[in-house]
């Protein structure tokens, strides 16, 4: 969910706790992005990255932010605002 900024940051602590990495639930944002950014760049596997409900322009410098730099995967961003994409760019 990345409707909001809490709501971001809830959905990493669960992915993070999904894939088993070493997070705990006072670790901030960023550090949350960092852990499930670097297991989604190193995965040997297909993935797939999805915000769903991206409505909010401030939590989009925090989605630009976690987008794996490298990886064999897809990222795909739902939301109601017609311009996102260029307001994310």
């Amino acid at each position: 969910m990345a409707n909001s900024k809490e709501s971001l940051s809830s959905s990493f602590l669960k992915v993070a706790k999904l894939l088993e990495l070493s997070v705990t639930d006072n670790e901030s944002l960023e550090v949350r992005i960092s852990l499930v950014k670097n297991w989604f760049h190193n995965a040997t596997k297909r993935w797939l990255m999805v915000f769903d409900n991206a409505d909010d322009e401030n939590v989009y410098d925090f989605m630009r932010n976690s987008y794996p730099s490298a990886g064999d995967g897809d990222i795909i961003l739902t939301t109601r605002d017609a311009i996102a994409y260029h307001k994310m760019s």
